[in-house]
This record gives structure tokens, C-alpha cells and sequence, in this order.
């Protein structure tokens, strides 16, 4: 492969990397939103902030980086 052709190759690796971080981002809020049906409490076990809450703040985060709709889905 030719030097000239890397700045292509890196935007696609960049659109596939995208895409995945995408799906498991999709896959973990689905997979936590299943979770949180069954929880009437303030935070995500109990009413007190956990580990949980805690690590949701990064995965919101890449959400908005990758533009990945998540209040449609929390709007159900």
C-alpha cells in the first residue's frame, strides 16, 4: 500500500471503530435499561449511589463523542 492511500485506510478504520462502539454502547444501555425496569429506587440499586451510577457517568460521555441516541430509548 502506498503512503498516499493511508489517510483512506485510516478513515475507515475510524468509520468501523465508530460503528462497533456504537453497537456495544447501544447493546450496554439496552442491556441496563432491562435492568432499571425492575427498580423503582432513585439510582440504579437502591437509594444510594453505587459503583453503578458511578461508572455510568463515562459510558453517557461516549455517547454523546459518538452520537449515539440514548434519550430516545430512556423515553419509552
Amino acid at each position: 500500500m502506498s503512503i498516499s492511500r493511508c489517510p483512506e485506510v485510516i478513515g475507515v478504520v475510524r468509520r468501523r471503530r465508530s460503528a462497533v462502539v456504537k453497537m456495544i454502547l447501544e447493546e450496554s444501555f439496552d442491556t441496563y435499561e432491562k435492568m432499571l425496569r425492575h427498580c423503582s429506587e432513585a439510582y440504579s440499586v437502591g437509594d444510594c449511589i453505587t459503583i453503578t451510577d458511578v461508572c455510568m457517568w463515562p459510558q453517557v460521555q461516549m455517547t454523546e463523542i459518538y452520537m449515539v441516541r440514548v434519550k430516545e430509548e430512556l423515553n419509552r
